[in-house]
Order: structure tokens, then sequence, then C-alpha cells
């Protein structure tokens, strides 16, 4: 009886050093994660950033953000249809990348 005792303490023992270790493995995979996606939150914020200064530029060159003055694009161009805005605009923006 006491060596079956022993049996089922020693086999408990050997699982309950397994889930620590599955734990502290699970713990580490945890916290790699958390530096991978503050990473990427820190990127996508800087990529947002970069979005955010594309688009002001795009809407200047376009001329949507006036307010009643036409800009500087639009009163050099005042002829200028939709599509020769579009490719304007394709050209500035490879020239910021």
């Amino acid at each position: 009886m006491d060596n079956q005792i022993d049996e089922n303490l020693d086999m408990m023992s050997a699982n309950l050093r397994n889930l620590q270790r599955l734990g502290m493995d699970l713990g580490k995979e945890v916290d790699s994660q958390n530096e991978m996606l503050e990473r990427i939150h820190t990127k996508a914020d800087r990529n947002d950033a970069i979005v955010r200064d594309q688009d002001k530029q795009m809407q200047k060159i376009l001329g949507s953000g006036a307010s009643t003055s036409q800009t500087t694009a639009e009163s050099l161009t005042p002829s200028m249809d939709t599509s020769t805005k579009m490719s304007l605009m394709m050209k500035a923006s490879s020239l910021f990348k």
C-alpha cells in the first residue's frame, strides 16, 4: 500500500514538474509575442504618421485642402482635369518614398 502511494506521489510530482515547465515555456512565448506586438504597434504608429503627412501633402497638391483661395498647383494649371491631377499625385507620391 505504501509503495502504491509513493508511486502515485512520484507520478504526480513528475506531472507537476512537466506542468511547471510548460507554464514557464508558455510565459516565455507570451513575453516574446508581447515584444513583437510592441514592435508592430510602433511601426504602425510611424506608418500612420507618414500616411497622414502624405495625405496632407496630396490634398495640398490636389487643392482639396484649400478654402476660398486656390492653391499654387491649381493657380498654375487652372484647366487641369482629374486624370492629370491623379497622374501628378502618383508621381508626387513616388517622390516622397
